[in-house]
């Protein structure tokens, strides 16, 4: 068997010896996690992100490795993954965290159909003070519709060219403008 040196490759080591490849992650976590969480906390600012973005490039080590060998680097080589798992996740937060906010706009304009505009006009109204849909031109187009269809016209109108200043397809763009032309 080789000495293992935590920042040496692993020239003596065959590809097939999970076992050994295991005990050289476990030897770099030992002796190098310290400085890679330090340098991924400098790079992300965050430190809980961070840790999970360097738990999962070891884990991503492990099969990676097997078959492609340890690199001569390793530990730049896991504070890249980790940097770029952390990218991942944040990505896929911002993703659901936009789709929940769609849900909502979807679930006010679901109350409002139900019979209740007034309510579902007070959801819009809620999601736009929170910021959340502010630069989205259907959240202003939903509130001018319902304000239309409560007789607040001067609100309807101010909603619609909100979401016209916002809009950036033609067909869309006509649209709202007609229904801007017909309160006037």
């Amino acid at each position: 068997m080789c000495r293992v040196s935590p920042l040496a490759s692993v020239a003596c080591m065959s590809p097939n010896v999970p076992e050994q490849l295991s005990r050289t992650i476990e030897t770099l976590y030992r002796s190098e996690s310290g400085r890679i969480l330090a340098t991924l906390v400098r790079l992300l600012g965050d430190l809980d992100l961070a840790e999970e973005a360097m738990h999962e490039a070891f884990a991503a080590a492990l099969d990676t490795w097997r078959q492609a060998g340890i690199p001569d680097s390793p530990r730049p080589s896991l504070i890249s993954t980790a940097r770029f798992k952390a990218i991942d996740g944040m990505r896929r937060r911002a993703r659901f965290d936009a789709a929940q906010t769609d849900l909502a706009l979807y679930r006010a304009v679901a109350v409002a159909m139900c019979g209740h505009p007034e309510k579902g006009l007070a959801l819009i109204d809620a999601l736009l003070a929170r910021g959340e849909l502010v630069n989205y031109h259907l959240a202003h187009s939903a509130r001018a519709e319902l304000c239309r269809r409560l007789c607040r016209l001067a609100e309807a109108s101010a909603s619609y060219e909100k979401a016209l200043a916002l809009v950036w397809q033609e067909s869309d763009r006509r649209f709202l403008a007609g229904r801007l032309q017909e309160l006037k």
